[in-house]
């Protein structure tokens, strides 16, 4: 008589124990290490029809480029250069933006650092020569309404540092903190509260920079990746180089998950071993996870009856009957970059 062993995998990542798991993933699978130059094609690069400007000098990906003039970026980052004109995100203005639609709540990261594209030892120069992230109202209607935090030279008067930066109706108000030229930055959005985080070089952990109420954004808006690179005057052109390391997804459904590390991408788990086996026979079965080098991976089996060693990757089953087991794969959330 056969006794089969039906199994049913899940993943389950520390920081985020969610009910909407599918979401979850949905929104990880948003995430780009920029180690591979095809992802391109799953971003919209920013650029306004009506007024055709140009808002990118170059874009790279890991060192191969994709618009403009190469620059020999570094491998595994994202380099964009704007504009040599006036571009950037303020008032009514646009500049570059790389973007993907989230629906509802998210947090949202990446490490960039902003330096001067003549001298990559040095920061920006030029007044709002910065680089960060973007959460914007996809629907224009001549009015621009958006959240930006940015790290780079920001002003004459406030010199390098992060800022964010809340345009309502076309109106920007500013929010500049002197610090690094490269850190880790973030949004978060919890229902009609948005939130800016920094984490730079004096930071252990992510550091609250704004809380804004914006009940007037729609559930769905472009998250993602912009730059400024505005010229205020001939004596001063543009002169930003951001290298974004990565960005991450994630969901945030409390204030906790705003700073909490973002998951890796969910793992591809595969099983091995017999799954049909006699009365009174054993079977070893593998999960095996095929981007463990991304994700430290800790292992559950479930049911614990008929099972040895429920917590390994590989334990021995010897069911008494017909048994279905689930196993949860599980990451500390170490994503390399």
């Amino acid at each position: 008589m056969k006794r089969s062993i039906a199994l049913f995998l899940f993943l389950a990542c520390y920081f985020f124990t969610i009910p909407n798991n599918k979401l979850h993933a949905q929104l990880s699978n948003l995430s780009d290490e920029f180690d591979d130059a095809s992802t391109i094609v799953n971003w919209t690069r920013h650029i306004y029809t009506s007024q055709p400007a140009n808002y990118y000098e170059t874009v790279e990906i890991d060192g191969l480029r994709i618009k403009g003039i190469p620059v020999a970026g570094p491998s595994g980052h994202l380099t964009l250069i704007p504009g040599p004109k006036h571009c950037g995100w303020h008032e009514n203005a646009m500049g570059p933006m790389l973007s993907k639609r989230v629906k509802g709540n998210f947090v949202v990261s990446t490490y960039v650092g902003a330096s001067n594209k003549n001298d990559v030892s040095l920061p920006p120069s030029s007044d709002y020569n910065a680089a960060g992230l973007i959460a914007r109202n996809p629907k224009r209607k001549d009015k621009e309404n958006y959240v930006t935090a940015s790290i780079g030279f920001q002003s004459s008067d406030n010199g390098v540092g992060v800022q964010t930066k809340n345009t309502v109706n076309g109106v920007s108000t500013l929010y500049p903190n002197p610090d690094d030229d490269a850190g880790e930055i973030r949004i978060c959005r919890i229902g009609n509260t948005f939130r800016t985080y920094k984490m730079t070089s004096a930071d252990s952990e992510p550091q609250l920079l704004q809380e804004i109420e914006r009940p007037d954004l729609p559930k769905t808006l472009q998250v993602g990746l912009m730059a400024n690179g505005w010229n205020d005057s001939n004596d001063h052109p543009p002169n930003l180089r951001a290298e974004y390391d990565y960005i991450r997804y994630g969901e945030a459904v409390d204030i906790c998950d705003c700073t909490a590390p973002l998951p890796c991408l969910p793992p591809n788990i595969s099983i091995t071993g017999e799954t049909n086996i006699n009365v009174g026979e054993k079977t070893i079965l593998t999960a095996t996870v095929t981007n463990a080098d991304h994700c430290n991976t800790t292992y559950i089996w479930r049911p614990i009856s008929g099972s040895r060693s429920s917590t390994k990757a590989s334990p021995t089953f010897a069911p008494k009957y017909t048994t279905t087991y689930q196993v949860i794969a599980t990451s500390n959330n170490g994503c390399s970059s």
